[in-house]
């Protein structure tokens, strides 16, 4: 996980039918990008956390008007997404630290 770029979700545009759950991560030194396994849900304008050497996908859009309370975590040793705890109330546009 060190040393890498990842990218997750999002969308092409902003109209109603375009978030993704896609996932990707680089390696600056191997000059490509690789495809990761999708997340569980779209999500757009929501945070992402490293802990404990997994990433974690907290809130965010799933449509222009639906925030999520979801939290997604993903694992690098399997390449896989599981929800976790979600969040006490929806939320999308937030910051997070760890």
């Amino acid at each position: 996980m060190v040393g890498k770029l990842y990218v997750f979700g999002g969308c092409y545009d902003y109209y109603k039918d375009d978030v993704m759950k896609s996932a990707y991560s680089d390696d600056p030194g191997q000059d490509s990008w690789k495809r990761l396994a999708d997340m569980q849900e779209f999500r757009s304008n929501f945070s992402v956390v490293v802990h404990e050497e997994r990433l974690y996908a907290i809130g965010g859009d799933e449509e222009i008007s639906t925030n999520l309370d979801s939290v997604e975590m993903y694992n690098p040793d399997t390449d896989s997404w599981s929800f976790v705890q979600p969040l006490d109330q929806a939320l999308s546009g937030h910051a997070v630290t760890s």
